[in-house]
């Protein structure tokens, strides 16, 4: 685990995980975000979520305030400067 945080209870797991690829896939496939910006709802599942999510759909997931509690750099990009 990247962070301390709180275990998620397992008889949750399933429904969240559920949940918040239900989410990822709408985000991705039907809205056509270009980003997404992580905020506190985002890691009531946890950050391994977060991050799988981003490798999955490969879509950019930013944030300049989430930071690895070992190293203390980054998780995400803190910021996306797009052309359009």
């Amino acid at each position: 685990m990247l962070f301390p945080y709180s275990e998620i209870p397992e008889e949750e797991e399933e429904y969240l995980l559920l949940k918040a690829r239900f989410i990822f896939d709408i985000i991705k496939n039907h809205l056509y975000y270009d980003a997404l910006n992580v905020g506190l709802y985002d890691l009531s599942a946890g950050i391994d979520l977060i991050i799988e999510g981003r490798t999955f759909y490969s879509l950019p997931f930013i944030s300049a305030s989430l930071v690895r509690t070992d190293t203390g750099e980054p998780i995400f990009e803190p910021y996306l400067i797009k052309d359009v």
